[in-house]
């Protein structure tokens, strides 16, 4: 599920099984494609300890390359669509998911910035 994996990579410090089932709610994962229980236990079992979740049940990226890689493959080519969609639905979000995309815009635009800086975009 890219989804996931664009959503942990632009957190600052890793998200809940709530924060991401809710924040793909948001995003449209909704009636005929909503993701259920199971799908979640799937998803989890496939990416088996390329996650690590805390004992207060939050998830992240077991390595710092994971994420590097998320980032460069998910990210660069769905970051305008990204910031697009969120700058336009904004307002028909909840609070809570709402500061949560904002500090995520945040964090892209931040990680835009960084790379745009490094060599290795050149």
């Amino acid at each position: 599920m890219p989804d996931v994996l664009r959503l942990l990579a632009v957190s600052r410090s890793g998200l809940t099984a709530n924060e991401i089932l809710d924040t793909l709610v948001a995003m449209g994962y909704q009636e005929n494609v909503k993701v259920t229980q199971f799908d979640w236990l799937v998803f989890l079992k496939c990416i088996g300890s390329n996650l690590t979740e805390s004992p207060y049940g939050v998830f992240n990226f077991a390595h710092q390359h994971l994420r590097e890689i998320v980032e460069y493959v998910l990210l660069r080519k769905y970051i305008m669509n990204y910031l697009s969609f969120v700058a336009y639905r904004i307002e028909s979000f909840s609070f809570k998911i709402r500061q949560l995309l904002l500090s995520q815009m945040i964090l892209i635009l931040l990680t835009i910035q960084c790379h745009s800086h490094s060599p290795a975009s050149f």
